[in-house]
């Protein structure tokens, strides 16, 4: 438990400087998209199935929006960002946000942005 308070306070202050803001926001980053062609890499496939797998947990019936897979490697010295839309059974709309470590790629984390909103949930730790 130490450990993952550790890591998680490491990756906390990389963070805080240059990715969120006071109220937990990811900045908005310059990202590609799927339908600029970009092949999916084993990282982008883990970062796709725990935010499908964050999304159904905490929001029930989701399902992806077409090309809006998105990811920026120059988002932060520590992480890479990646995000996917999704549509709610309830009709709104949410991006789940997601940062993987450079070089320990067991270390990830998610919020969500609300886009009725433009509310961000806080980060927390990949199932």
């Amino acid at each position: 438990m130490r450990r993952v308070q550790n890591i998680f306070l490491i990756f906390t202050i990389g963070l805080a400087a240059s990715a969120i803001a006071a109220d937990h926001k990811p900045q908005t980053p310059v990202i590609a998209h799927s339908h600029e062609h970009r092949l999916y890499n084993a990282d982008d496939l883990t970062a796709i199935a725990d935010m499908r797998a964050y999304a159904a947990k905490r929001y029930g019936a989701i399902a992806d929006i077409p090309g809006t897979f998105g990811v920026s490697e120059e988002w932060d010295d520590v992480c890479i960002y990646r995000q996917l839309h999704f549509r709610l059974a309830t009709g709104g709309s949410i991006t789940i946000c997601h940062a993987m470590d450079r070089h320990d790629h067991s270390i990830r984390y998610l919020a969500t942005k609300d886009e009725q909103t433009g509310q961000y949930t806080r980060w927390e730790p990949a199932p």
